[in-house]
């Protein structure tokens, strides 16, 4: 089950919802040791993935206004909406 060696039936997948380009994603990179789509072995029910988890250095993208706020335009600055009480 390595997924580094060249002919493996395995691969590093990271989920990623493809917003800021990078595998970083609410704080962490996820990686999990996946089966390829096209390999014909067979993980039996004892088989537990392979999970790697590291910490992200956050960044303004990592951030969003509360409700009742907007981002400006070409800023990170929130703004208040219309007439909003909050």
């Amino acid at each position: 089950t390595n997924p580094d060696a060249t002919d493996s039936d395995y691969e590093y997948w990271s989920p990623n919802d493809g917003r800021h380009g990078s595998a970083c994603f609410l704080g962490r990179k996820v990686s999990y040791v996946r089966r390829k789509k096209d390999a014909a072995c067979y993980n039996g029910e004892s088989y537990e993935p392979q999970q790697f988890i590291d910490n992200c250095e956050c960044s303004r993208e990592d951030f969003e206004c509360d409700n009742g706020y907007t981002k400006e335009p070409n800023s990170d600055t929130c703004a208040k909406v219309g007439n909003s009480s909050e």
